[in-house]
């Protein structure tokens, strides 16, 4: 599946036109009930027309019109059910992230599915035998989201236009907060957790004006501790980051205490923005953003204390 970031020249009329008119190129698009069920699905999401998300589910992973498919031209694409959803719900979430909450709605939906919706001849085959678990875990998609992240967090910096950073990682960082909301402390995606610890810490425990370009774009930061800074704040005194040490720059550690994310480390990160936010050389936007910031941080403290999140 090409993606709409990476491969769509110009913006479409129809925020789904690349879904449902899909290039010819492509060789395994998402099919007409899957575009038509996704969309149906978070359009109506959290209205009182809202549709159940095992419905979604069951419909979305339906493999009983799979067989009607005609083979790709290209005898070396493998056509794959778990991956040709995958990569949909992952591209919709980066392009229109107000239906990422509702895209991790019907993953979860999906991975409760007993079973997936087949024909008696499918229930036969052993090519859905072999796949259909991993399918039904959503396997894919995890994966996707995991290289498609740390691909926009390798290329995090700003270009040259504007100094504007680019915004898929903006919306992956969103796609990620709302998952850290959802699942809050869910041991088993710790990992996301310390991708949001990572971010922060990169822009404000380093000196961004030796390593990186001076105005830095704090939107990532204000979309995770928006939607996720109370989970965040819930790890204060129970989190070690001294792995990330190695990701920084020699020299370059603005922080000098505690490995652990302490609240003496949170109080760092606020006066960081607080400096930002007074720097008149910089961007207005950028001194805007750090100074939102930092408000957003005092009243995710005054809402409750670390150890009452947990």
């Amino acid at each position: 599946m090409i993606s709409t970031l990476e491969g769509s020249a110009s913006p479409h009329e129809d925020e789904w036109d690349f879904y449902t008119n899909p290039p010819p190129d492509d060789e395994d698009p998402p099919r007409p009930v899957e575009v038509e069920t996704l969309r149906s699905f978070v359009e109506r999401y959290g209205t009182p027309q809202a549709i159940p998300a095992s419905d979604a589910a069951r419909r979305l992973m339906s493999l009983c019109d799979e067989d009607a498919v005609p083979p790709p031209a290209d005898p070396n694409v493998v056509v794959d059910k778990g991956q040709r959803i995958g990569y949909f719900l992952w591209e919709v979430g980066l392009e229109m992230p107000q239906y990422q909450a509702a895209i991790l709605e019907l993953v979860d939906a999906v991975q409760a599915l007993p079973d997936l919706e087949r024909t008696e001849q499918q229930v036969k085959e052993w090519r859905f035998k072999e796949k259909v678990k991993r399918w039904r875990n959503m396997e894919a998609f995890w994966e996707i989201w995991d290289e498609g992240y740390a691909r926009f967090c390798e290329n995090r910096y700003p270009s040259s236009l504007e100094g504007e950073g680019p915004r898929g990682l903006v919306n992956a960082n969103s796609f990620k907060a709302h998952y850290l909301a959802r699942n809050r402390l869910d041991p088993s995606r710790l990992r996301d957790v310390g991708a949001a610890f990572w971010l922060i810490m990169i822009t404000l425990e380093q000196d961004p004006w030796n390593h990186a370009p001076q105005n830095r774009n704090h939107e990532t930061n204000i979309t995770m501790l928006n939607i996720a800074g109370d989970v965040i704040y819930s790890f204060v005194d129970k989190k070690d980051l001294s792995w990330s040490d190695t990701l920084k720059y020699p020299g370059a550690n603005l922080w000098k205490g505690d490995s652990k994310f302490t609240k003496s480390r949170w109080d760092f990160w606020k006066d960081r923005l607080q400096w930002v936010s007074e720097q008149s050389e910089l961007k207005l936007r950028t001194r805007d953003e750090a100074s939102l910031l930092a408000e957003t941080m005092k009243t995710i403290e005054e809402s409750g204390t670390s150890s009452d999140s947990t």
